[in-house]
């Protein structure tokens, strides 16, 4: 596959690095770094655009290779049919050049952004709670002394207190929501590109049942799994949980 750069973006390309790019100045808005947040944003949504291009250029080349390797699909352990390579990279490049799938997936993260509030405004009243407990437990003084700089402080030094104990906060706020990602927690957050292409994958072999999708073969007596991400770096594929 040829190097992809900026002059072989499309206009598609450019929208999904500008959606990135928002996204990152919007999460860098919230703990008031907002130049960070655009130059990152900027650098990330030019990665984001390279890949993409990158990954389209790659699902042309392999839908246009007629007798290349064949997947077995099985379904919940079960095996439900087959599918070549080549038909399966057009089902991805279908999936991802199709708009609607964008804009699915655009509500969708909205959605997962409202659920992340709701829950930052429990935890966070919880963890400054808890945080004032262990002051008066552990430290006292320290408190008794924070207490009186409150009350003796101008509205100007309060004004700039909670600008930067709001900082701190949400500082606090994406470590939470980051951990709680890391050990599982996915907030309604769906792929919906996954999701496209296991129901067309399904309507091929012709299963009518949700579940664990996966795409396997057999190779010189070993068993390879269609892993795309793996595949730019090894040549191997997997496809597992679904997300296909």
């Amino acid at each position: 596959m040829k190097k992809v750069n900026w002059k072989d973006l499309q206009r598609g390309d450019f929208v999904a690095a500008g959606c990135v790019a928002i996204v990152f100045a919007a999460v860098a808005g919230l703990i008031g770094v907002w130049l960070f947040g655009v130059l990152a944003g900027l650098v990330t949504g030019y990665v984001a655009a390279v890949t993409r291009r990158r990954y389209l250029t790659t699902l042309q080349e392999r839908a246009a290779v007629p007798d290349g390797i064949v997947w077995d699909v099985e379904l919940n352990g079960v095996k439900v049919g087959t599918v070549s390579d080549s038909d399966y990279a057009a089902m991805r490049l279908n999936v991802f050049t199709d708009w609607r799938n964008y804009v699915a997936q655009l509500l969708n993260t909205g959605r997962v952004a409202m659920r992340v509030f709701d829950s930052l405004f429990v935890a966070l009243p919880v963890l400054v709670f808890w945080a004032v407990v262990a002051a008066a437990i552990f430290a006292p003084d320290a408190l008794a002394s924070a207490l009186t700089s409150l009350q003796a402080a101008t509205p100007e030094q309060l004004a700039a207190g909670a600008v930067n104990a709001a900082r701190i906060l949400a500082v606090l706020g994406l470590m939470s929501v980051g951990l709680n990602a890391m050990i599982g927690a996915r907030y309604g957050f769906v792929n919906r590109f996954s999701e496209a292409t296991a129901h067309m994958l399904r309507r091929r072999v012709g299963a009518a049942a949700e579940g664990n999708l996966v795409l396997l073969r057999w190779a010189d007596g070993t068993l390879h799994l269609n892993d795309e991400l793996h595949e730019r770096r090894r040549g191997l594929y997997r496809v597992c949980g679904g997300d296909v």
